[in-house]
């Protein structure tokens, strides 16, 4: 469900990654042949070193390109992107369980830098130099990752079918974040938990929780919420989004007729206006705005959009 400046920037970036393995390829191999008077050991040592300087340079290039990608995606639906919205988000992951990925792997990426920096200097060995690029454009990529707001906000109850449907979400908006503050723990795969790490703000401690809602709620272009749920976290999180006017931009995601409406109001229930849809038409009308730069607003709420 990608629009067509997504599909552009995605082979734009393998192109990009495969230029570069191509030019890095021609240089081991050119000066390989200029070492081909030495010895076979130093030759061997020669060639392990520049690959290792390639495949470092490569894994770097390819997460700048990453990064651009988001930035640019980002940058075009949301605009304008302030500096206090990333300074807001930054804030919400280093006190959700997001920073266990994020935090952690900061202090790390720095070493290996200044390993690359020192290698550089005193062995007078430019290829050395690999490993900051590759952490520099590291270092990149998870800025735009932890600071970028989202484009749409689950809200559901952390069960394994809500992971994976965040999870679904995720990758029919990709590069656009979709983030929730779910426990990707509960009953979830490997693959589909570690690929949410970033993307699920479930707060550390639990009086954190409607703080982080509420401001995620006034960033999102978009709020998906699962209206099928009537927990009392999800009922909470319904009543805010009706009591101050927010349903503009709401997707009640419902495969019945939306039982958490009537847990909220039965007035509220009946009201013609709010935008009840199921899996099928969510993704039409992400597919719709992606494809055509639309924010739900006032004037132009998201039930409009089909």
């Amino acid at each position: 469900m990608w629009s067509t400046r997504q599909r552009i920037a995605h082979w734009l970036i393998h192109a990009g990654v495969g230029v570069g393995v191509l030019a890095g390829g021609f240089f081991i191999f050119n000066h390989i042949k200029e070492a081909a008077d030495k010895s076979v050991a130093g030759i061997a040592v020669w060639s392990v070193a520049s690959l290792a300087f390639l495949f470092c340079a490569t894994i770097g290039f390819w997460y700048a390109f990453l990064g651009v990608n988001q930035h640019w995606e980002s940058t075009r639906m949301l605009r304008p992107i302030t500096t206090e919205a990333r300074q807001v988000m930054l804030a919400l992951c280093r006190i959700s369980q997001a920073n266990r990925t994020a935090g952690r792997s900061i202090p790390l990426m720095n070493c290996v830098a200044v390993i690359g920096l020192i290698g550089a200097f005193l062995l007078k060995d430019a290829r050395w130099l690999g490993i900051v690029v590759m952490i520099v454009d590291l270092r990149w990529w998870l800025w735009v990752r932890t600071t970028t707001p989202p484009f749409v906000l689950f809200l559901s109850t952390s069960e394994a079918m809500s992971v994976e449907r965040h999870h679904r979400l995720k990758l029919s908006i990709s590069p656009l974040r979709a983030v929730s503050l779910l426990d990707v723990g509960i009953n979830t795969d490997a693959d589909t938990a570690g690929s949410l790490n970033l993307d699920c703000l479930r707060t550390e401690e639990d009086e954190d929780w409607w703080k982080v809602i509420v401001l995620l709620i006034e960033l999102a272009p978009i709020v998906v919420i699962n209206a099928d749920a009537e927990s009392p976290g999800v009922i909470r999180e319904a009543t805010h989004l009706v009591a101050e006017d927010i349903t503009f931009k709401t997707i009640f995601l419902s495969n019945r007729d939306a039982p958490l409406l009537r847990q909220v109001s039965d007035a509220i229930a009946a009201e013609a206006g709010h935008c009840i849809a199921s899996n099928y038409r969510l993704d039409q009308i992400l597919a719709l705005a992606l494809n055509r730069g639309l924010k739900p607003s006032r004037e132009r709420p998201i039930s409009s959009f089909l």
